[in-house]
């Protein structure tokens, strides 16, 4: 979390500098991120600007009002939870403790293509005494287990994960599995796939969990795939060394505003992208996923000239 301290300051000077050769600065008023709901870009320019207010309009619905959304769990003891496979049919684990889990590098845009990863899950519920082979397994651990933070100030038994999340949200699927951090200069900036089995995740990994069965989670998953999105909020996305995660609802993602109209046609060009990866993980879906940019761009209202700067900035 940046802040700034803007008392007695005129106006702000924006450095543009992640083209090395060419940086571009821009002097904006103290007030000017307010417009945007606290979210820093600085690639401010009027047409970046103007895009940034039809993304972040009054009226429009957030992702957090119908969607839960929280970073995956922190284990605390990767090589502890997260067992190899030899270890795991050595160990004898019980299988009702053991989930299949992704990492960040597990997923790309829309298809999830490894899942062979386990997690023990064991949490503050878990009856370790009904899992003799798992307890086995942890005991050793059990020094250094209790050195947790969490642990030492009585928030989980030794045993737990350290952030073990709600499990019944990690169950649910379909739901959104977003990379929590991408390099700025990677041509897809935000990743996101869809889960439809109900998979864990780890802390490099983000989910959204629809609670309201308001919104199509695949047309969400669209949004969140285009162009438009890849592009903004504005320079955030291109100029920071993480993507900001979303872990807790005031982050920019749980933030960001949709148009009423999600649901329309593009949960159906969804369906045809992911039949189209499942057969074939190669599969250009380049052409569909065009159509979807489009009518993320109609969603949104952007003009012509818009459209151009979304695009050059997603190149």
């Amino acid at each position: 979390m940046l802040f700034l301290n803007t008392a007695g300051v005129s106006s702000i000077r924006l450095v543009d500098a992640l083209d090395f050769e060419h940086p571009t600065e821009t002097e904006v008023p103290p007030t000017y991120f307010e417009q945007f709901g606290g979210v820093i870009s600085v690639s401010s320019s009027a047409g970046a600007d103007n895009i940034a207010s039809k993304v972040f309009r009054p009226g429009a619905k957030r992702v957090r009002e119908h969607f839960e959304v929280f970073q995956g769990i922190v284990t605390g003891n990767n090589p502890v939870y997260l067992p190899e496979p030899e270890q795991i049919v050595a160990a004898k684990l019980e299988k009702a403790l053991l989930h299949s889990v992704l990492l960040g590098r597990d997923f790309e845009k829309w298809r999830i293509h490894n899942a062979s990863r386990r997690i023990l899950y064991v949490d503050g519920d878990t009856d370790l005494k009904k899992f003799p082979n798992a307890e086995k397994w942890l005991l050793p651990h059990r020094s250094e287990l209790k050195k947790r933070r969490e642990c030492e100030n009585g928030v989980i038994p030794w045993f737990s994960l350290q952030w073990p999340r709600h499990k019944p949200l990690l169950d649910t699927h379909p739901k959104i599995a977003v990379q929590g951090t991408r390099k700025p200069r990677l041509k897809n900036r935000i990743v996101a796939a869809l889960d439809e089995d109900g998979y864990y995740g780890t802390q490099g990994v983000n989910f959204i969990v629809p609670k309201t069965g308001a919104v199509d989670v695949r047309a969400l998953l669209a949004v969140l795939n285009s162009s438009l999105t890849d592009a903004t909020p504005l320079g955030l996305i291109r100029t920071l060394i993480r993507v900001p995660r979303v872990a807790r609802a005031s982050q920019p993602w749980a933030e960001r505003h949709y148009p009423v109209g999600v649901k329309s046609r593009r949960a159906p060009l969804v369906d045809r992208i992911l039949a189209a990866k499942q057969k074939n993980p190669a599969a250009d879906t380049s052409a569909l996923e065009r159509e979807i940019d489009q009518q993320v761009y109609a969603l949104y209202g952007l003009t012509p000239e818009e459209i151009k700067i979304v695009e050059d900035a997603a190149k």
